[in-house]
């Protein structure tokens, strides 16, 4: 819950996101959900950072977006899914 606020927070800010801080929070968060086992809600938060970092704000790649794209590979990997880690390890690539 703690996480989930503090993104929420950052979202509500009037100066837009700040993605550093976001892409923070939000491993943070996958990190709990992926402890919890739950992978749905893993994959979840991966996918809402995303939309919203960069697919909403249709802003160009940054370092941290890359960071957050990487580690969306390694949890795919660990789920058996080998071919959609390397599709984003690729994109990371492209973004940092």
């Amino acid at each position: 819950k703690i996480y989930r606020k503090t993104i929420e927070d950052i979202l509500s800010e009037d100066d837009g996101c700040d993605h550093a801080r976001l892409a923070v929070s939000t491993l943070l968060l996958a990190l709990l959900m992926q402890r919890m086992q739950d992978v749905e809600g893993t994959r979840s938060v991966f996918r809402n950072f995303f939309r919203v970092a960069v697919i909403e704000n249709r802003t160009q790649d940054c370092a941290c977006s890359a960071k957050v794209l990487q580690a969306y590979a390694l949890f795919e990997m660990k789920q058996g899914h080998s071919l959609k880690s390397l599709a984003l390890v690729r994109r990371a690539v492209q973004m940092d």
